[in-house]
């Protein structure tokens, strides 16, 4: 079961590493401009500034973040006007250099048929198993580790990627398509959209945290049996 978490963590941290800087560079070739590029989530452990950017790595390995101006203030008015003025079809494309990636080696790994199923399950997974981490959460990581130790590290890569890549198509206010909805939809007041995504974020990292949970459990009855 250790193998199994530890296969998932580096499939999701290879993940990161391949979208990121994927990103940036439609961004770039879009003009789309960008202030920050933060590699993995958490608290950063690595810092480096240039003359017009800043890079960061978080401790912990997976996702992360790009700022496209320098802000102090996430809810400003200021930063609704110059977000509007961000073109469509570039936000489109960087959302697509997110997604494409990781479902291209789903795809590779898995044919499109199983691909296409997996990234289908995983948009409820994700919820259910973080949310239920007592139950459906183990449930989970068993059958992680089913496939695990059937297709190796292979198959988690795969199924991570395809998961991963069709949870980044919801058009969540805090993922990359959420934003793309509100540049087309939120013309002025952006405020009760912003406190969606705060909310809707905040449910996802309690997804997360419960999944943690739910590898320990799954571990502890593991190596208890």
């Amino acid at each position: 079961m250790i193998q199994t978490l530890l296969f998932w963590f580096v499939s999701a941290a290879l993940m990161s590493v391949i979208t990121m800087p994927a990103m940036v560079l439609v961004a770039y070739a879009t003009r789309i401009p960008v202030y920050r590029l933060k590699l993995f989530l958490g608290p950063s452990v690595i810092r480096l500034r240039l003359s017009q950017h800043r890079f960061e790595v978080g401790c912990i390995p997976y996702g992360g973040m790009i700022e496209y101006w320098e802000s102090n203030d996430w809810n400003s008015q200021e930063n609704d006007h110059k977000f509007m003025r961000l073109p469509v079809l570039g936000l489109i494309a960087v959302s697509c250099a997110c997604v494409v990636p990781q479902v291209s080696v789903a795809i590779v790994a898995l044919g499109w048929e199983q691909t296409l199923a997996s990234g289908i399950d995983g948009l409820w997974q994700f919820w259910v198993g973080g949310l239920h981490f007592w139950s459906s959460g183990v449930e989970m990581w068993n059958s992680a580790h089913e496939v695990a130790a059937h297709e190796g590290f292979t198959g988690i890569l795969a199924h991570t990627a395809a998961k991963f890549g069709f949870f980044m198509l919801l058009p969540l206010p805090f993922l990359n398509f959420g934003s793309v909805v509100k540049r087309i939809a939120i013309r002025k007041d952006s405020e009760f959209w912003n406190l969606t995504a705060l909310i809707t974020f905040l449910v996802a990292m309690l997804a997360c945290f419960g999944w943690l949970i739910a590898a320990i459990i799954a571990c502890v009855q593991y190596y208890s049996a």
